[in-house]
């Protein structure tokens, strides 16, 4: 309750100081004591005119505690020193506030670099100001949100990830798979499932399988593209989606996941199944099932051996 009284506080003296801008100071000092019960507030408050002139009106010190020393005077001075604070891929949605194109009933979040090289990700609660139809200010609020969003992203990455192995899970290989069957993209589609899993739990126990599980995630994902899908869909096998990737370059993948498990782990075998498609718009489902076809195959052949 104390912060948002403070807010309204903040909002009616911005709009009080835009109504009345001559004898600002005097007016300023009149209503110092809510300006500092407003600067006890840990988030960065702010009255940015964008029209005439591009310049702050008011701007909490609190942005020197969030930002670094030394960002209160430099923003003040310079009101365009955020734009080199602000992080590249969230340089056009300033830009676009700053013009009044973006939609305010709606937070906007930013990434700042502080004084460490850190960026920090902050939520903007902001207002526009309109003079006769025109956007002449903005005024609101930045909160530091850098915690929430690190556990956001935690919890999201927990839920496509499988809890043994940390490469993707089934859930999030069909996403993918759906995605693709609406691209006009060169995929290949692999499925590879361990041999003789069963035969390892029941003569060493259930923790060596586990942990021959865990090498062979890891190595598909040691020698993936960056742009490799490696997901584990049962319990030893697992699938890969590799864009932009033919047969001959799969299988140098594969032999070279078979070469590091065969140095790492000796009884690892694979039984490996592949589908290409220079096109995968509407095919992926086809793919999916000619590589599980491969690999039950090679399967089969091994056992004869």
């Amino acid at each position: 309750m104390i912060i948002v009284f403070a807010i309204i506080i903040y909002i009616v003296l911005c709009s009080y100081i835009y109504m009345q801008k001559v004898n600002f100071s005097k007016k300023l000092a009149l209503l110092q004591p809510m300006v500092e019960s407003v600067e006890n507030i840990r988030d960065v408050l702010y009255y940015c005119e964008t029209h005439p002139e591009f310049k702050y009106q008011y701007l909490s010190p609190t942005i020197d505690d969030l930002l670094g020393p030394g960002k209160l005077e430099a923003h003040l001075r310079n009101p365009s020193a955020i734009y080199d604070l602000v992080h590249p891929d969230d340089y056009v949605l300033l830009e676009a506030k700053k013009n009044g194109e973006v939609d305010f009933t709606q937070p906007l979040r930013f990434r700042f670099r502080n004084h460490h090289g850190e960026y920090l990700w902050f939520e903007e609660y902001a207002t526009p100001v309109y003079e006769n139809g025109r956007y002449v200010a903005v005024q609101g609020l930045f909160r530091n949100i850098h915690e929430k969003v690190l556990l956001e992203e935690k919890l999201a990455n927990q839920a496509i990830r499988d809890g043994l192995t940390n490469v993707y899970n089934r859930q999030y290989f069909q996403q993918q798979m759906e995605k693709y069957n609406q691209l006009h993209e060169e995929v290949l589609v692999g499925i590879i499932d361990l041999d003789g899993l069963k035969e390892v739990n029941d003569t060493c126990g259930h923790m060596t399988g586990d942990l021959m599980i865990q090498a062979t995630a890891q190595t598909l994902q040691q020698y993936a593209c960056e742009n490799t899908v490696v997901a584990r869909i049962g319990g030893d096998e697992f699938a890969v989606i590799k864009p932009n990737c033919d047969q001959i370059e799969f299988e140098q993948y594969i032999q070279n996941v078979r070469c590091h498990l065969y140095d790492v782990h000796e009884q690892i075998q694979m039984s490996v199944g592949s589908a290409y498609t220079p096109n995968a718009y509407g095919k992926m489902n086809e793919l999916l099932h000619e590589a599980d076809l491969q690999m039950y195959e090679q399967k089969k052949q091994q056992k004869q051996l």
